[in-house]
């Protein structure tokens, strides 16, 4: 007889049983891990920061779109890092 375990598979018994749920999460940590890190370019900076136009930070400070959490983290280098990922 063979066995197929497939995502879906996982993913069904996770949400059809929550206790089961924690136990799949612990043997198969890849299918519930969602990365939500986006990827940064010079293409699309502009849609995710701009410099503050308006308000008591005009000209001083830039805007974080909303559609992201922003974090300030520091890189294995040492230096801080501005890191959005999605919601």
């Amino acid at each position: 007889m063979d066995i197929t375990i497939t995502k879906e598979k996982i993913l069904q018994a996770a949400e059809e049983n929550p206790c089961a749920s924690s136990v799949l999460k612990i043997l198969f940590p890849d299918v519930f891990h969602c990365d939500a890190h986006i990827n940064i370019t010079t293409e699309n900076i502009g849609h995710l920061v701009l410099p503050r136009s308006s308000g008591n930070y005009h000209n001083r400070g830039i805007f974080l779109h909303e559609s992201y959490n922003w974090q300030i983290l520091k890189d294995s280098v040492g230096v801080l890092v501005l890191v959005p990922t999605k919601k």
